[in-house]
């Protein structure tokens, strides 16, 4: 997920990221707003790892899908 160096063998973030600020880069004549959140899902265990005192946070099945109501909240609020 994160590689092995940020040249040579980069993971998915960096390369999230790289592609994110390439395009805004990119595009000088727009605004952007960045809202970052960074969750990890390990053994059916949501946490927030930019706020550490968010673990384990709660995951709900329904018959039609699975809601992460926590997860999503976070998602849609981002994190600084």
């Amino acid at each position: 997920m994160y590689g092995t160096d940020k040249t040579a063998n980069p993971g998915v973030v960096q390369l999230s990221i790289d592609t994110i600020f390439s395009y805004i880069e990119a595009t000088p004549q727009r605004e952007y707003l960045l809202r970052i959140s960074f969750i990890e899902i390990y053994n059916e265990s949501v946490n927030d790892l930019l706020d550490p005192s968010r673990t384990n946070l709660q995951i709900r099945d329904s018959p039609t899908k699975v809601c992460l109501d926590e997860t999503i909240m976070i998602l849609r609020r981002g994190h600084w």
